[in-house]
């Protein structure tokens, strides 16, 4: 989008089927005074690798965009727009540089961003960030607006990911991050959030407030810390990503649905992961998730909501209590162990995936202390035919009888 002053340009590059574009010290969408239309596209497992990036750079640039998203359908690849050596993105740059745009989303992954600023000189207004789809954007630290424009948004959503250490949205009429059905991702377990555009500038709508390989995160920082600046809404979880929570702060925690900001889910995702330091309670209207990770948690666990052990090992140190009407959604690929006394209700719903061979011993739960309460009335929700045997002591199994799969405590 180069050129000379006053002229209309509408020029588009895309990177795509696995091309790459590497060894840029800069990219310039929409360079020149009000150069306007001009695209960028990064799909179809598509990679740049490139220092800073503007997109709407000089004044008067308006609706340039860049457009990251797709994968490769033979490789499997994500379009990848990554910035190397610490460098910035800037959407808005330029003096009235308007409606410029950075679309990210399913496939899409923008990462490496030193600074990513939305509306960055005076009148930038109306610069967009999306991020959707599960689409991934990350830099250190974001900023939206400078207090001398309006309008200048990053929405998040559809379980997409804004991952940074900061967020800051500084005054102006319209200035706001909004996240609806996505994730906040933070690389620090003490990040800093600054509103300085009002309540309701920074929002979070059933979502997630995710720390990544971080030791020390705050089950109360959303009460107590920045992320009091973030307003919340609806049902929101507190995820663990390769992560700790804090081992000096309280932490026994009730996590109950329509409590805002007080979370409703508990999530331990990837990699290892520790709740420790305190109590973990699941209101019936809650739920743990634990996704492809080996947990611990240190503290009494009791689930009277929803628990979902999905390709992970977890251990209970000190005991695990499934309360009646509770449900545990458990796949073979999973474990659980229990230091201490497992107390089961009389009455559960567990789901049970995927199908297995008849014949196979089907291990629920272990535990170092006799397991209390029985199981009798169970609802058991099968995928596919299974048949288990009784094997062992001190086992939740399940048990073909005459009239149908019931759990048996042994």
């Amino acid at each position: 989008g180069d050129g000379y002053s006053n002229l209309t340009f509408s020029n588009s590059i895309t990177v795509g089927s696995g091309g790459v574009i590497t060894n840029l010290a800069s990219i310039f969408v929409g360079s020149c005074e009000k150069a306007h239309d001009n695209f960028l596209v990064v799909t179809n497992g598509g990679r740049i690798h490139t220092g800073s990036m503007t997109c709407g750079h000089t004044t008067g640039g308006t609706r340039n965009t860049i457009w990251v998203g797709g994968v490769d359908p033979v490789t499997g690849s994500a379009s990848l727009l990554a910035l190397v050596s610490g460098a910035n993105m800037i959407i808005g740059s330029g003096v009235s540089a308007t409606n410029n745009v950075l679309w990210v989303e399913e496939g899409g992954i923008v990462s490496g961003i030193a600074t990513l600023t939305v509306g960055n000189a005076t009148d930038a207004s109306s610069n967009l960030v999306t991020v959707t789809s599960s689409g991934l954007l990350g830099a250190k630290s974001v900023v939206v607006g400078n207090g001398t424009n309006n309008v200048n948004i990053i929405g998040i959503s559809s379980q997409s990911t804004l991952e940074c250490a900061t967020l800051t949205v500084n005054a102006g009429v319209g200035n706001a991050i909004t996240n609806s059905n996505g994730i906040y991702q933070f690389t620090s377990a003490t990040p800093g959030v600054t509103n300085n555009n009002g309540a309701g500038a920074i929002t979070l709508n059933n979502g997630v407030i995710s720390f990544r390989r971080v030791r020390g995160a705050d089950v109360y920082g959303n009460q107590t810390g920045s992320l009091t600046n973030i307003t919340f809404s609806g049902n929101n979880a507190f995820r663990l990503n390769g992560a700790t929570n804090s081992t000096t702060l309280p932490q026994s925690y009730l996590f109950t649905a329509n409590a805002a900001p007080v979370y409703a889910g508990l999530e331990m995702y990837n990699g290892n992961t520790v709740y420790t330091n305190g109590s973990v309670t699941i209101a019936p209207s809650g739920w743990l998730s634990i996704s492809n990770t080996v947990a611990t948690f240190w503290g009494a666990v009791t689930n009277n909501g929803t628990m979902t052990l999905v390709d992970s090992s977890v251990t209970f140190k000190n005991g695990l209590v499934l309360g009646s009407g509770s449900t545990l959604n458990w796949t073979t690929n999973s474990s659980i162990v229990v230091n201490g006394t497992a107390s089961l209700p009389a009455s559960a719903t567990l789901n049970v995936s995927p199908s297995q061979q008849p014949g196979e011993v089907v291990t629920l739960l272990t535990s170092t202390e006799p397991v209390s309460g029985t199981a009798a009335n169970w609802t058991v929700n099968l995928k596919g035919f299974r048949v288990a045997k009784i094997n062992g002591n001190k086992q939740l199994i399940l048990h073909e009888s005459s009239t149908g799969f019931v759990i048996v405590v042994r």
